[in-house]
């Protein structure tokens, strides 16, 4: 810790002079706090910028996730590896979306990124920039090409994620790109069951608007009426029945979406359901 400290403040000290073996921590300290010009010294001094700590970060990760857009910018400069990865499989550019950075992004756009690099859980930068809810840095990759209909290991679009976190910006501004409103991830649910779980009258809308299927079926059988009467979203029931859902249908167990309402005490949805049955 002491020995941390040290460096820390070190970097702080333009021109500091290190020994040899402590360039490269040094250099990877002044890049995760965002020290440009201590980065600028150290690397006249001979720290290697493609350098990695034992996870596998590099200064231009460490940069990107703090969203040190100057430093990120000398770093790339000066040779940086924008290609590299760490133990997860992420890029610098994975980093900076999963932090929400859009002008980071952008940099490394810029310098060459791959925007549809695969990390370890098989998504891409997109799917950890919609998965934590960073509209900006989607639309970013979006006006990159990124591609939005990548399944990470999980099963999850980058849409599927926006739909079952309630990101409805992101949600919305996937749909408008033109992504597939029909991919199914885990339990073969779709954004639209995603969407009337929350009750996301917003998103629902755009999701039938582009093409949705509103009596798409689950694993379990389960269609977003059910789900929706289930959560006893009264509104979201009506708009799904106005759309042509059938509340007709049963799911694996035999169960309708009135029965679903019933079997939650939905009472509103209950007698909703109940008028036309």
């Amino acid at each position: 810790m002491q020995r941390f400290l040290f460096l820390l403040i070190s970097t702080l000290l333009i021109g500091t002079v290190f020994a040899d073996n402590d360039l490269n921590l040094a250099l990877m300290t002044a890049a995760a706090v965002g020290q440009t010009e201590s980065v600028r010294s150290l690397l006249a001094q001979g720290a290697d910028v493609s350098c990695k700590n034992k996870e596998g970060f590099t200064p231009l990760m460490e940069a990107s996730e703090g969203n040190f857009v100057e430093t990120v910018s000398l770093l790339l400069r000066n040779g940086a590896d924008i290609h590299a990865r760490d133990f997860r499989g992420w890029t610098a550019l994975t980093a900076a979306a999963a932090m929400g950075h859009a002008t980071v992004v952008e940099e490394l756009v810029k310098a060459g990124s791959d925007v549809n690099g695969i990390d370890d859980s098989k998504g891409t930068a997109m799917n950890q920039a919609a998965g934590f809810g960073h509209l900006e840095a989607v639309r970013a990759l979006l006006k990159a090409g990124a591609d939005p209909n990548v399944k990470n290991s999980k099963g999850a679009t980058p849409l599927l994620e926006a739909a079952m976190w309630g990101y409805t910006e992101i949600g919305l501004t996937l749909v408008a790109a033109g992504c597939n409103v029909n991919l199914k991830g885990l339990y073969n649910s779709s954004a639209l069951h995603h969407a009337a779980i929350r009750g996301n009258l917003e998103l629902a809308k755009a999701l039938l608007v582009a093409g949705a299927q509103v009596d798409a079926r689950t694993e379990s059988g389960k269609t977003p009426l059910m789900n929706a009467a289930a959560k006893g979203h009264a509104a979201m029931v009506r708009f799904l029945l106005e759309k042509g859902a059938d509340p007709g249908i049963r799911d694996n167990d035999g169960r309708t979406a009135l029965s679903e309402a019933r079997r939650f005490r939905q009472l509103e949805v209950v007698r909703l359901l109940e008028i036309g049955d």
